[in-house]
């Protein structure tokens, strides 16, 4: 299949088509903290003028490492709107890890938050703290940043876990993200009226799935707590509360999830519309007992089964799991995509 490109060139030029279309909808939500799509533009732009102002331009790397807040939406967009190619650090890396990325990838700016500053001891270039410098920050434009970014420059570099030997960074145009997200639009049809969970750490790639898409159709972000993690029981209860339509899993904790369903106390809430997993072999008694549990409701939601490596960006292949599935498959290549 394939897919036409938008001639946008960049990821942030569809958010900003979608800030003029619907300014006042909520664009990021986090324990009861919200944010529309203008307050998360305007956020976002200062930091991007901020950044230009210390020189970032197209194939600059920016890297950020922040806990999962308001802050870390607002610092990619803000990256990628400067022109850059951003970093994601996990604050929770041990320190040996961090050092050997900012080293590996020169970094010369930095984002963070100040409680992580100690983590980044040894780090003598540019750091700015999204809290503590604020002000500094606050005093920028809020107008659309220019920066002269191509579909062949860099998005991001993010760091496979290192699994099969020493962790690499995998470098991603903005070409390659691009489609991904159109075809993940499409695919999965994301629409505004959607609240989508933001789950995974923004160091795997499967942050992106979540975060873009969303932003680019006026859909609600919403960032997964700590709390939620607790038990299958508030899993459920966080999605009910935050009435979500659309979940992107790693295939062994929803393996987790579906193993302490049962059918006739189901907590699944009607709002929930896809489902998406991938990240490892998906087991097919699992997927007959989550269509057993979802059957009542009207419509059940949909299951896709995603396959991709990092540096193929983000997913390759994809196949929607059904109730008649005898086996699973991980599917045809997603547009503009080849396997």
């Amino acid at each position: 299949m394939c897919l036409v490109i938008p001639h946008f060139g960049s990821i942030h030029k569809l958010f900003e088509l979608q800030v003029e279309l619907t300014p006042d909808a909520i664009a990021l939500k986090q324990n009861g903290q919200k944010l529309t799509y203008r307050e998360l533009s305007d956020r976002a732009n200062k930091i991007a003028h901020y950044l230009q102002s210390l020189g970032v331009k197209p194939e600059t790397l920016v890297g950020i490492c922040v806990d999962r807040s308001l802050e870390m939406i607002a610092g990619l967009l803000g990256i990628l709107k400067a022109g850059g190619a951003y970093v994601p650090i996990d604050p929770a890396y041990p320190q040996e890890r961090i050092s050997e990325m900012i080293v590996d990838t020169q970094l010369s700016i930095l984002l963070t938050q100040n409680r992580f500053q100690e983590k980044l001891t040894g780090y003598t270039s540019k750091t700015i703290c999204l809290d503590t410098d604020w002000a500094e920050i606050a005093s920028q434009s809020t107008a659309n940043p220019v920066s002269d970014v191509q579909l062949n420059n860099l998005a991001y570099i993010i760091y496979t876990s290192g699994s099969t030997g020493k962790p690499k960074g995998v470098m991603i145009e903005h070409r390659s993200l691009l489609n991904f997200v159109t075809t993940a639009i499409n695919e999965y049809g994301i629409n505004a009226q959607d609240q989508v969970l933001q789950f995974a750490s923004v160091c795997f790639d499967t942050s992106i799935e979540e975060i873009f898409p969303c932003l680019a159709v006026g859909a609600t972000l919403v960032l997964r707590t700590e709390e939620m993690l607790n038990s299958s029981d508030d899993f459920w209860r966080c999605c009910q509360k935050w009435q979500l339509t659309v979940l992107d899993l790693p295939t062994a904790y929803w393996h987790q999830l579906v193993t302490a369903l049962n059918p006739q106390h189901s907590r699944i809430p009607g709002s929930l519309r896809t489902v998406i997993i991938g990240g490892e072999e998906v087991h097919l008694e699992k997927v007959q007992h989550w269509h057993h549990c979802v059957a009542h409701l009207s419509p059940p939601p949909q299951l896709f089964n995603s396959y991709g490596p990092t540096e193929a960006t983000v997913v390759t292949t994809l196949e929607r799991l059904t109730p008649t599935n005898t086996a699973v498959s991980i599917g045809k290549p997603i547009s503009n995509a080849q396997v």
